[in-house]
């Protein structure tokens, strides 16, 4: 596209932005993020106990969420979550697993549903398949979880134990661990934008979004975490601080996720 196009494109995405109240309904993924994340934590612990036991690779997951989402508000996630790990019992986890999977998957089904609303789809598939069409993107979600966690492990060993010490290693392994997070990332929301949408839209057509989701998600949080240290929420808010800051992290979030469908779509028009 030369500068004329990108522009008239650009124009286009902010008038959307603005038209359709994108940031205004992010505000109702955040919200019920509130009501799905302990589910969702909840679920990935039970799928990762089960897997790799005693929660070595949820540890993990717990690490890398910790990179990215503000201090207080995983502060405040982990330590709630903490109280609800699933039980050693087989059975109670499988229980614990059903409930969580159908709790969690409430926030997919209200991201499909504004998905399609806001770019004028007619979703008129049943209740019933939009529920396991949730549940079934929150599955293979935890399972791309554990093969990248598994693999930045493995990638760690393998590179420490065969890369001769040279200056600048340790920041070479920490970009090859981004990379290992970033394409899964952009692969799965890519696949989401597509599955989503209750119309046809071809998988490489979902890629600009999903890149630009992916993007802004890695750069904002880094932001927002450095803005957050200076903030001094606890301090105002107390308790409830992290809470505050994890709906507010969320918003920004969910508003560049739907940014992202919004590009795919002005591209598909053009």
């Amino acid at each position: 596209m030369d500068i004329k196009a990108i522009k008239s494109f650009l124009k286009k995405l902010f008038h959307d932005i603005s038209e359709k109240d994108i940031y205004g309904h992010a505000s109702i993924i955040s919200f019920t993020a509130i009501f799905s994340i302990f589910p969702l934590l909840f679920f990935l612990a039970s799928v990762l106990g089960l897997v790799a036991g005693r929660y070595r690779l949820y540890d993990r997951l717990l690490k890398t969420v910790a990179q990215f989402i503000p201090a207080d508000a995983y502060s405040a996630i982990t330590n709630n979550v903490q109280q609800i790990l699933p039980s050693k019992s087989i059975l109670l986890v499988i229980i614990g697993l059903l409930i969580s999977l159908y709790s969690a998957s409430n926030i997919i089904n209200v991201t499909i549903k504004l998905l399609n609303k806001l770019n004028g789809i007619n979703d008129n598939r049943s209740i019933i398949k939009k529920v396991l069409l949730s549940m079934g993107f929150l599955i293979v979600f935890a399972f791309i979880a554990i093969l990248v966690i598994l693999f930045v492990i493995a990638g760690e060993v393998i590179l420490k134990k065969y890369m001769p010490p040279f200056w600048g290693r340790s920041v070479l392994i920490a970009f090859i661990e981004i990379a290992l997070y970033f394409l899964p990332f952009v692969l799965a929301v890519g696949y989401f934008y597509k599955k989503a949408l209750n119309i046809y839209i071809s998988f490489k057509n979902t890629l600009p979004g999903a890149i630009f989701f992916v993007l802004t998600f890695i750069i904002f949080s880094q932001i927002f975490r450095l803005a957050v240290v200076f903030m001094n929420v606890n301090k105002t808010y107390g308790a409830i601080g992290g809470i505050i800051i994890f709906l507010l992290w969320f918003q920004f979030i969910a508003f560049f996720f739907l940014v992202g469908t919004t590009i795919n779509m002005n591209l598909l028009k053009r």
